[in-house]
């Protein structure tokens, strides 16, 4: 959709999991682009959930977290 589809409010790993089980199988296969922040747990996630998918790190997160 070129679109934003969802921020999520609650970022606990079983909580992202239980919204993403919700898509069909085929379409988690589709999925072609992810932004996610830099919790590496996220990464393992969704690369078991959307294996097609490449996953970009929020531009956000980077600076904030080299600047620190």
């Amino acid at each position: 959709t070129n679109m934003l589809f969802t921020i999520f409010e609650d970022q606990r790993l079983f909580k992202l999991a239980q919204y993403f089980i919700r898509f069909p199988r085929k379409t988690q296969l589709n999925v072609k682009y992810l932004v996610m922040d830099m919790n590496a747990s996220y990464n393992q996630l969704l690369k078991k959930g959307f294996p097609n998918a490449e996953i970009f790190t929020d531009w956000f997160q980077y600076c904030v977290t080299h600047q620190s």
